[in-house]
């Protein structure tokens, strides 16, 4: 059996640092336990055991379709998922790919293995559920994004609703991992509020969270030594966010039942303050809903925060003498400006 060396952690780890294990196996899903240079233990979540004894029902097949199917997630990371939106109608049209890849700065065996990975998804036709899979990343930016759906849409004719069930939350680490990134990428935080999150006090005090929400990238270091503490234990994920010229490093130490609470009263005024501002910008005449104007973050909010923002923004809307309530249309509140 080959083990991952990152997921190897020694019993006094364990017991030393419970709480941060929690947080690593929502990320990473497994750890193993060495006793005398030797796997001794496997430790998972339950969710990831329940999967691999075969009782989790994959949920909304029907939209996801093969978005779940680890070989096409082989297959995208041998690509890129980047590289496949940037190129998809290159690999679509099996227009000498090995030649187009070439301003890249791959090599001539890495250019021939991701087309021929790219030509796989289309000789199996299904390139539609790879790029449903590309919108759910929340490792993406938001340029790469955006061109996965507008290549859906012109596949498909619409873009799907390709998020969770409205009452099934992601696993907390993953939902800050793309809600972060968005509201970075986008410009949404300002320059103080995101210093602060490379201060531990802040972090503690805002989210209940034992280290630093972001840690500056030193282009000098290897990533796989900046997403470790001081005593050489993973602590952030590996891929940077870029905002305002800088690169950060999200922690990774995410816990539901310890962070959840906190960072979706956070999101919620973050979100809140986004609507409103983009509500402003309307024009008289146009009527709207929420999920419309926060369509770039929507798949991934919390049920409870969907919840009480329709019930913050409908309060403000009712105080607002340019704002009315109309319809409700398929059970989501609309609006008009007036």
């Amino acid at each position: 059996m080959k083990i991952d060396v990152d997921k190897i952690i020694s019993p006094e780890e364990l017991l030393d640092d419970f709480e941060g294990i929690c947080g690593r196996l929502e990320s990473e899903d497994e750890a193993f336990i060495f006793q005398k240079n030797k796997p001794s233990h496997v430790l998972m979540t339950i969710n990831y055991y329940q999967k691999l004894v075969g009782n989790v029902v994959k949920r909304n097949t029907d939209i996801i379709d093969h978005a779940d199917n680890d070989d096409l997630d082989t297959m995208l990371n041998k690509i890129g998922k980047r590289i496949f939106v940037e190129y998809y109608n290159v690999f679509k049209a099996d227009d000498k790919p090995e030649d187009k890849l070439t301003d890249e700065g791959f090599s001539l065996n890495s250019r021939r293995s991701r087309s021929s990975s790219a030509r796989r998804i289309f000789r199996d036709d299904i390139q539609i559920a790879a790029l449903k899979n590309i919108i759910q990343s929340p490792k993406l930016d938001v340029e790469t994004l955006e061109k996965a759906k507008d290549l859906l849409k012109a596949e498909t004719g619409s873009i799907p609703d390709v998020g969770f069930d409205d009452r099934e939350d992601l696993k907390i680490g993953k939902t800050v991992r793309f809600l972060l990134s968005r509201l970075l990428q986008g410009g949404h935080l300002d320059k103080k509020e995101v210093k602060s999150m490379t201060e531990e006090e802040y972090s503690k005090d805002t989210f209940n969270l034992n280290f630093q929400v972001l840690k500056e990238v030193d282009d000098d270091t290897p990533i796989k030594e900046q997403k470790r503490d001081h005593n050489g234990y993973n602590r952030f994920y590996d891929s940077p966010i870029v905002t305002d010229h800088k690169k950060y490093l999200l922690c990774s130490q995410w816990v539901d039942n310890l962070h959840r609470k906190a960072f979706e009263q956070w999101l919620e005024d973050k979100l809140m303050a986004i609507l409103i501002s983009r509500v402003e910008a309307l024009n008289s005449g146009i009527e709207f809903g929420i999920i419309d104007q926060l369509n770039d973050f929507w798949q991934y909010v919390p049920y409870n925060t969907r919840r009480s923002l329709g019930k913050k923004f409908y309060n403000h809307a009712i105080s607002e003498e340019n704002i009315e309530p109309i319809e409700k249309r398929n059970n989501n509140q609309f609006y008009k400006m007036l």
